[in-house]
């Protein structure tokens, strides 16, 4: 997974827990969202070594009260963001508050999963004629056998098959 990808994926996780809800954050909002990228560091981080210290910094962080008095979702994202460059030394990450794209996000998630219901109900409703009249008539086999000698005999039929012609 490329690193944008994985930022992507922050972004997506991160944005839901901060989108529909008050103006003011929530201390469990506040936590949910650290478990949260806690979980992401720990599945998607490059420096595999680094994870570890990466998310008892961040419980540190969080647990010493620095937190605590922030009310404001951007002014959250915005120091989430400043505390893990610094304790990463990467200036990739960033947390972001945009309730817009977890809307948008959200409703193409919700047309997508209709038009992938609606192709299911169209598939159950074909039917596949050739196949029907292919297993109605044996496939063609009229008769197999095994004759004296250890001789196998097949009489095949291919004349009613209507394989490749749709005829309704």
């Amino acid at each position: 997974m490329t690193r944008h990808k994985q930022y992507l994926v922050l972004y997506l996780i991160l944005i839901p827990l901060l989108a529909f809800s008050q103006k003011t954050i929530s201390d469990n909002e506040k936590d949910a969202v650290i478990e949260n990228i806690k979980v992401l560091i720990d599945s998607n981080y490059v420096f595999i070594e680094k994870v570890k210290y990466i998310n008892n910094s961040l419980d540190s962080l969080n647990s010493s009260g620095k937190y605590d008095n922030i009310k404001d979702y951007k002014t959250f994202a915005k120091v989430l963001t400043d505390d893990l460059v610094e304790v990463t030394k990467d200036k990739h990450f960033k947390v972001q508050y945009n309730p817009e794209f977890v809307k948008n996000s959200r409703e193409q998630r919700r047309r997508q999963a209709e038009r992938e219901n609606e192709e299911e109900l169209e598939e159950e409703e074909k039917i596949d004629w050739d196949l029907w009249y292919a297993k109605k008539e044996n496939f063609g086999f009229e008769k197999v056998e095994i004759l004296g000698g250890n001789i196998g005999y097949i009489k095949y039929n291919l004349a009613p098959l209507r394989v490749g012609k749709t005829n309704y």
